[in-house]
């Protein structure tokens, strides 16, 4: 889930605040590196040079990291799961601003260099260039290298948290999915491989129930264990006894008020649905019509996964 516009304004504030800050720590650095290395009032260029490189080097790490503080900053507080997502987002962007920071303190080098104690011709602004360019390299590979330690986190955070939530519920599948055997080829089997393919731990008969099982306790099995139920309703699903009765078995999980039922439409119309359940049909739902993409995008949002 992306950051919405009042979050995004939220981390350019913290950016803008920290970057304030820096400004000011830069041109107090700069003058230090002209007082050290100022002689009987003559400069030693070469090394008012590397001072200045450095000392450009260090304020973009600084604004690199600062974007991504924002940002991690910014999803925390608006409650927005640091995901794989979410992360890979952060990465793009903060790459991006790194990049954009090496090209603003090129572009403005001639100034910025301290022309009065050194001698600020092509040849140096050719040679700080190459230096800059060259450590901002470093300094984007270690971010991102930090950044995939969040993403470690995260990962080993969410294994954490299903090991544990298993362990304390007997659960062990994120998603039961209940449907009607003739919606299997056109919908449900490729929606079953695409949540699966996302990261989520999907009850389907096909790829769940083995040679030997017992269908009925299968299914039970698969029901209790669930933390959510992806009902596909169809013509051919109201048409069936057992169909109604795995539906009634995730109702019976919805009485503490916690939302289970997570409904798919497929080739049926608000009416027919509320012919049927006026219950079913007051809920949102997701629409086959609409895409597998995005069928799957909502109802991962549903269980809160993005």
């Amino acid at each position: 889930m992306p950051l919405d516009e009042r979050a995004r304004e939220y981390a350019g504030r913290l950016l803008a605040r920290s970057r304030k800050q820096f400004d000011a720590e830069f041109k107090t650095k700069l003058d230090e590196v002209v007082r050290q290395n100022t002689q009987g009032g003559e400069a030693l260029s070469g090394k008012i040079l590397q001072g200045f490189i450095e000392t450009v080097l260090h304020r973009i790490r600084q604004l690199g990291t600062a974007k991504m503080d924002s940002l991690l900053t910014a999803y925390r507080d608006a409650g927005v799961p640091l995901d794989e997502n979410a992360l890979g987002q952060i990465r793009s962007e903060v790459m991006a601003f790194t990049h954009s920071e090496q090209h603003r303190a090129i572009g403005s080098m001639p100034k910025a260099l301290p022309i009065n104690y050194g001698h600020s011709t092509s040849e140096t602004v050719g040679y700080a260039t190459k230096r800059i360019c060259d450590g901002v390299t470093s300094i984007m590979e270690d971010l991102g290298f930090e950044i995939d330690i969040r993403l470690d986190k995260y990962a080993l955070s969410e294994a954490h948290e299903k090991r544990a939530y298993g362990a304390a519920t007997g659960k062990r599948w994120d998603v039961f999915i209940s449907h009607a055997s003739e919606d299997k080829e056109e919908l449900v089997r490729p929606l079953a491989k695409a949540l699966e393919q996302s990261g989520l731990e999907v009850w389907f008969d096909e790829t769940t129930i083995k040679v030997g099982d017992r269908l009925r306790e299968s299914i039970d099995l698969g029901l209790s264990r669930s933390r959510f139920g992806i009902v596909v309703l169809s013509k051919h699903f109201f048409a069936k006894n057992w169909t109604k009765e795995e539906l009634e078995g995730l109702s019976m999980k919805e009485i503490s008020g916690v939302k289970v039922i997570l409904p798919v439409w497929h080739k049926i119309t608000r009416e027919e649905v509320a012919e049927r359940s006026p219950t079913l049909a007051g809920r949102f739902a997701a629409q086959s019509k609409d895409g597998l993409e995005k069928v799957v995008r909502q109802l991962r949002e549903a269980m809160g996964k993005e």
